[in-house]
């Protein structure tokens, strides 16, 4: 059997080398939703097509797979295991997935699986629901995710963040998105470049975390106020805020527009944070993660057809009562 430590890892390891790999320019107006995203915003679309990969194909099809309640049941705790653990090291978006995955239509109506849960386990789920559910402009995520800013590492919910990026793009005109987003080319690398150049670095330090998490973290020297990121950013950024923040005034608007809020440096802030983790890949969980998107029943796109067969196939397990 694979311990849920290690799927946690390798988890929350490649999830955090897909946020990495977003350069700037793909949160421009409509990169990541238009015909050609795949060229405008390929590592953005890599990273959204992951999380449906694993809600639809891996967390759903596991469940399904299993012929017995008891063998369902195993899986729904070890799942909800591994997104406790995820929530442990701040990895929000794997957590996200996974309780995506659990409250879909197929897998909520599995009554007598559910019924073989645990109160403790069942109790662990519905906080892990609580955190990412989108209720209160999803206000206990918001929270959680202030206080993981303090702590130095995370990986942010991406629907959030790209709720955020587009709400951006409707309350600016585009050629000030434009300045929030993509403000120079020197600036348009993706954090992987970045680090791999050598510019910033960390090293390896101790947090108290239960059972073997905390082997995963690095320093949090780059988190802090003074930090070369938040200089390096905020330099590129001051003059277009400025500019943008006069503008609207001038119009008659009024608000509080600051660099922390503009999608590039939120971007960079993510980034940052996300690599602080130090985690060794996993060769079996790696094979089982990176089945190829042409395996899964919801290749190209088609998430609609692949719940309904999901649908049919959780009514065939446990018919309606």
């Amino acid at each position: 059997a694979v311990v849920s430590t290690q799927s946690t890892g390798e988890l929350t390891r490649y999830t955090a080398e897909l946020l990495q790999d977003i350069s700037p320019a793909e949160l421009r107006a409509g990169a990541w939703t238009n015909k050609s995203r795949h060229t405008t915003a390929p590592n953005l679309v890599k990273m959204i097509d992951f999380h449906q990969h694993l809600v639809s194909c891996h967390f759903t099809e596991w469940i399904l797979n299993e012929t017995t309640p008891e063998r369902r049941a195993k899986v729904l705790k070890r799942l909800i295991t591994v997104a406790d653990e995820c929530k442990q090291l701040n990895n929000f978006e794997t957590v996200h997935a996974i309780v995506t995955a659990l409250t879909l239509d197929s897998i909520r109506r599995l009554s007598q699986t559910w019924d073989l849960i645990s109160p403790s386990t069942r109790k662990t789920f519905s906080s892990l629901h609580s955190l990412v559910h989108m209720r209160g402009r999803w206000s206990n995520y918001k929270t959680a995710l202030e206080a993981a800013k303090r702590k130095g590492y995370f990986i942010p919910m991406l629907a959030v963040f790209l709720n955020q990026v587009e709400h951006e793009h409707a309350f600016y005109s585009k050629d000030y998105v434009e300045k929030l987003v993509f403000p120079s080319e020197d600036i348009n690398y993706s954090w992987t470049e970045l680090s791999q150049s050598g510019e910033f670095h960390s090293e390896k330090v101790s947090e108290k975390m239960s059972g073997s998490l905390s082997k995963w973290l690095r320093s949090k020297s780059l988190s802090t106020s003074s930090s070369p990121l938040r200089s390096h950013i905020e330099d590129k950024l001051r003059e277009n805020v400025q500019s943008i923040v006069e503008q609207t005034n001038s119009c008659g608007q009024t608000n509080n527009l600051t660099v922390e809020e503009t999608p590039l440096y939120t971007l960079r802030l993510y980034q940052q944070n996300s690599a602080q983790y130090d985690i060794p890949s996993s060769p079996v969980i790696t094979k089982f993660l990176r089945i190829p998107f042409s395996q899964c029943q919801a290749a190209g796109g088609k998430w609609k057809e692949s719940w309904e067969r999901q649908i049919h196939r959780s009514e065939a397990l446990e018919p309606p009562t």
